[in-house]
């Protein structure tokens, strides 16, 4: 199966041959990115509360990044990476 070609990026970054997750509302689950360079995969999960991401996980299921939101939609106030740092949105 051929590998689809996600952008024109130096780095040739691809889609893994595997289908894309998404939950029964249609929110992505999970990206899987091929990195040619260093023929690793970099998995991506997504954890949702409603239709909003509140949290980006790793493979391993490690907290990468959370995020602080408002009840209005797109109301996105601050994101927090695993090692503390927040950067704020005001």
């Amino acid at each position: 199966m051929p590998l689809e070609l996600l952008t024109e990026h130096p780095r040739a970054e691809r889609l893994c041959p595997r289908p894309r997750i998404y939950d029964a509302f249609g929110n992505r689950l999970e990206k899987d990115v091929w990195t040619q360079a260093s023929g690793t995969t970099t998995v991506s999960r997504f954890a949702y509360d409603g239709q909003n991401v509140w949290a980006d996980v790793n493979g391993s299921n490690a907290l990468q990044t959370r995020y602080l939101r408002g009840d209005m939609v797109d109301q996105l106030f601050a994101r927090v990476v695993s090692a503390g740092t927040a950067a704020w949105y005001l």
